[in-house]
């Protein structure tokens, strides 16, 4: 999934669009141009009347629509961000004083949200609704996602039956819950104090990047195929038990 999202974590030319994954059935999302519209600043309207105005001087925001490809699917969802005037090796739209430039646009929202993980059955419902509302604020508010993944991965420890509270009654932290889950799965839990640690940095305001949120949630998502993807699970118990058999353990046929 990491791909797929990491060219929306920052500006891109027009020309160059990426193939979002939608959001129900994770078919290739393209942009609607029909159903696109730039809106320029009122500061950037003026400033082209400037005796010194440069073409990077021009922005504004964004609305539009990305339709899902699959026509058994036929999802529609809304971005809406911002815009500038860049120079670009995509291809010209503008001409300015020998240089080729195009309109780049950031992505600040989307609705019904696209999907920093991927569903995989087994996923508990609590848990999958917190990764959906780390995907809905991962562009506009990427601290706050961090926290929702942070969020996601305490109720997944209450999932397992990891102890909440101490001997007093109060909350355990995190970090003591993972410790215990340890006991349990060493390499899951790993990657999800990796994604720990990533929250805390959001939770305390350090400058989280969408880059930041898309790392960590494939952190996760490789923690969750571990878990619950049925067919490496499945792999696993075969190896263990070739492994114990010393060989490949042989059923007993019928005569």
């Amino acid at each position: 999934m990491l791909n797929k999202l990491l060219s929306l974590a920052d500006w891109f030319a027009a020309s160059a669009w990426p193939l979002l994954p939608c959001p129900d059935c994770s078919s290739g999302m393209s942009v609607d141009r029909r159903n696109f519209s730039d809106v320029e600043t009122f500061e950037s309207e003026v400033n082209h009347d400037h005796p010194d105005f440069e073409a990077d001087w021009v922005h504004g925001h964004f609305h539009g629509v990305v339709n899902c490809g699959n026509s058994q699917c036929g999802t529609r969802v809304i971005v809406i961000g911002d815009f500038k005037l860049g120079v670009s090796d995509y291809g010209q739209e503008i001409e300015w004083h020998g240089e080729c430039w195009s309109h780049h646009y950031k992505v600040r929202y989307t609705h019904p949200p696209i999907l920093i993980i991927n569903r995989i059955d087994g996923i508990p419902d609590d848990v999958w609704e917190l990764v959906r509302d780390a995907s809905r604020l991962t562009w506009v508010d990427p601290a706050a996602a961090l926290g929702r993944l942070r969020s996601a991965i305490e109720a997944l420890m209450n999932n397992f039956k990891i102890k909440k509270l101490n001997a007093k009654r109060n909350p355990r932290p995190l970090h003591d819950r993972l410790v215990d889950f340890k006991k349990k799965n060493t390499e899951v839990a790993d990657l999800l104090l990796a994604v720990k640690w990533a929250g805390n940095d959001g939770a305390h305001g350090s400058g989280a990047t969408t880059a930041d949120v898309l790392e960590s949630a494939e952190l996760m998502e490789h923690a969750f195929k571990l878990l619950y993807d049925k067919d490496p699970l499945l792999l696993r118990r075969r190896a263990t038990a070739i492994n114990k058999a010393r060989g490949l353990p042989r059923t007993r046929q019928s005569k």
